[in-house]
């Protein structure tokens, strides 16, 4: 009979300790929900009208890719069927839409219109017209803010035609938690990397600045900066003028690239040639990594999303690659993008109801 009290008491002590261990990892009258984010180069989402103001010839119907409403609305539902593979993130950024107005097509003529996703878009001086653009979820985020950031190349290029700005948005969570995010398209790899790179260390500094500014004011500032950066973790743009860090074990850092540590042999979210790698990234503050109160993340829920029907087989270089709107030669074979979508997950604090007594 002693022998069972014993056994009980022990089971009772052990009891407690774990519900005090559970209290210790989840405050009181708190619950953390997830909150997700993604970025999508779409590849050249165009309108099928001709814009004086840009050249866009290709994509017209009488253009190069025979651009018309029947492939442009395929388009706009094989995205969708991304967004929705991805469960609807309440903030969406993209790269490589030719105005509002496709974005205005992307919600109306999808399911997508049931969720009521609000747009910030800005015109940029891009000459084939392409713009980054952000749809967020107006029921979990509030827009306090927003504005376009001109990035001026340095001029050591002899044909330093203008770029893409960047879209910086100012979003008030539900937990009140402002988020900071900067929706990048940096200059691309046209004419050689490294003939090329000067461009992209402009848009670097550009950026650095803009986040510099909002850490001046707040240290603890959130900010997520997004986008098709043209450029790998490890290159000179990030790594040196951005200075956006690769070791996760340093927390003494401003800023920090989730994609670095993913770096490896068949890892990445667009393929050159044989070669994949991540051209499109998330840089987070360090907030957002080391301070777990209220909103944050985790190094490793940043991801390069490879769903099947995103992938076809590579007949040139092996393996797979990302299933395109055109293939060799232009030829139209209805795909997604050239790029891979990426997401990560964000954590926020949302204090529980208090239950009404009975």
């Amino acid at each position: 009979m002693k022998r069972i009290s014993l056994f009980i008491c022990l089971v009772l002590l052990v009891l407690a300790s774990n519900a005090q261990e559970k209290q210790k990892r989840k405050p009181i009258g708190e619950a953390f929900q997830p909150l997700e984010l993604m970025f999508y180069n779409v590849e050249n989402l165009f309108d099928t009208k001709d814009d004086s103001v840009t050249d866009d010839k290709e994509f017209l119907p009488t253009g190069e890719y025979k651009w018309d409403d029947e492939k442009l609305n395929k388009k706009l539902q094989n995205i969708h069927q991304v967004v929705l593979s991805l469960g609807y993130p309440e903030i969406i950024g993209v790269s490589e839409i030719e105005n509002r107005g496709v974005l205005e097509m992307l919600i109306s003529k999808t399911a997508m219109k049931e969720k009521g996703y609000n747009i910030v878009h800005f015109d940029s001086p891009d000459q084939r017209g392409i713009d980054v653009g952000l749809l967020f979820n107006p029921k979990r985020i509030k827009l306090l803010a927003s504005k376009k950031i001109p990035v001026k190349l340095d001029g050591s290029g002899k044909d330093d035609r203008p770029t893409r700005d960047i879209l910086y948005a100012k979003l008030q969570l539900i937990t009140r938690d402002t988020l900071h995010v900067f929706v990048n398209h940096w200059p691309s790899r046209s004419g050689g990397e490294k003939e090329s790179e000067p461009k992209r260390a402009s848009a670097a500094k550009v950026l650095k600045a803009a986040t510099d500014s909002i850490l001046k004011v707040s240290p603890n500032s959130k900010i997520i900066a997004m986008g098709d950066f043209n450029d790998y973790p490890s290159d000179k743009s990030l790594k040196d003028v951005l200075s956006a860090e690769l070791d996760t074990t340093k927390g003494d850092k401003a800023l920090y690239n989730l994609m670095g540590w993913q770096m490896g042999p068949d890892k990445g979210s667009q393929k050159h040639r044989e070669n994949w790698g991540f051209l499109d990234q998330f840089v987070v503050s360090n907030a957002l990594i080391f301070n777990t109160n209220g909103t944050f993340t985790k190094f490793n829920q940043a991801k390069v999303n490879r769903l099947g029907f995103l992938l076809e087989k590579d007949a040139r270089n092996g393996g797979e690659i990302p299933f395109r709107t055109y293939g060799d030669k232009k030829k139209y074979i209805a795909g997604y993008s050239d790029h891979l979508p990426i997401t990560l997950t964000l954590h926020i604090a949302v204090p529980k109801s208090p239950k009404k007594k009975k």
